[in-house]
């Protein structure tokens, strides 16, 4: 029984970071195509694509 939990425990850690990397990596990928478009080249266009309320959004759920 305690070996089952203690599995279960690492699971949970396990795919926690996962997802973590997962969505961390998406995030970085958003952040660096969003440059393709001429409105956000450049760190302040980047910048300004992050303040977009669904930028706002996914980032919040990301990091919470």
């Amino acid at each position: 029984m305690i070996i089952m939990l203690l599995a279960r425990v690492v699971t949970d850690g396990v795919q926690e970071l996962v997802l973590v990397i997962w969505f961390g990596v998406e995030f970085i990928v958003r952040i660096w195509s969003a440059g393709y478009r001429s409105r956000y080249r450049h760190i302040n266009g980047r910048l300004q694509f992050l303040r977009r309320p669904l930028c706002i959004v996914g980032t919040s759920s990301q990091f919470s």
